[in-house]
């Protein structure tokens, strides 16, 4: 009886296999049954979630590059005007410093 069966269970395989690529009607019948277009439903909604969520994302990769070109030239003009800042320091401190030599040297000659 357990060979029997086994046939009756290699050709009842068969037989299903043969459907599900056959027959389009039983093959949806049996994804309906083990909830395959259930899965399918939710990854197609997963999949219109996600792409809203990379547009949103696009958005905000086109707006921090917008503040990064802006933060980059407020952080030039910055460099910018430390550096003539800088100029005008050494300049003055120059200046300052061959005025103090100038006195100085004034001063020393009264001392003598």
């Amino acid at each position: 009886m357990g060979q029997s069966f086994m046939a009756i269970d290699a050709r009842l395989k068969q037989r299903i296999l043969k459907l599900l690529k056959s027959d389009e009607e039983f093959r949806l019948a049996v994804a309906s049954i083990l909830g395959l277009d259930t899965i399918l439903s939710e990854l197609k909604s997963l999949e219109k979630t996600f792409l809203i969520f990379i547009k949103y994302q696009e958005r905000r990769w086109e707006e921090n590059n917008k503040r990064w070109k802006e933060a980059s030239k407020r952080f030039e003009a910055i460099e910018s005007e430390l550096k003539r800042l800088k100029e005008n320091f050494n300049r003055f401190y120059e200046s300052t410093m061959r005025k103090m030599y100038s006195f100085e040297k004034r001063a020393t000659s009264f001392r003598c």
